[in-house]
């Protein structure tokens, strides 16, 4: 599904296959990608933070870092979460 172009409004929405690739490193390059190239546009809409996640063997540090380099002002941030169980009760 091919996306249109930025949000109409200033509400915030999800960026596009952002969050639900997870088949193989294949499509997750892909599609990092494409949400990279659309970023400027959405930017320019009103976006204000954008969020990365560490999963699946790929770090985020170095897609935040390729983000700056794409990016004005919208703000970065790591989405990872180290979860651990805990003792049980």
């Amino acid at each position: 599904m091919a996306a249109s172009g930025p949000p109409a409004d200033s509400g915030r929405r999800p960026v596009k296959g952002a969050a639900h690739a997870h088949r193989d490193g294949t499509e997750l390059r892909r599609r990092f990608a494409e949400t990279a190239e659309e970023l400027s546009d959405y930017e320019k809409a009103g976006l204000d933070i954008v969020f990365v996640p560490e999963a699946y063997s790929f770090d985020a540090v170095s897609q935040l870092g390729y983000l700056a380099a794409k990016t004005e002002r919208v703000q970065l941030a790591s989405g990872s979460c180290s979860c651990t169980p805990g003792p049980r009760r």
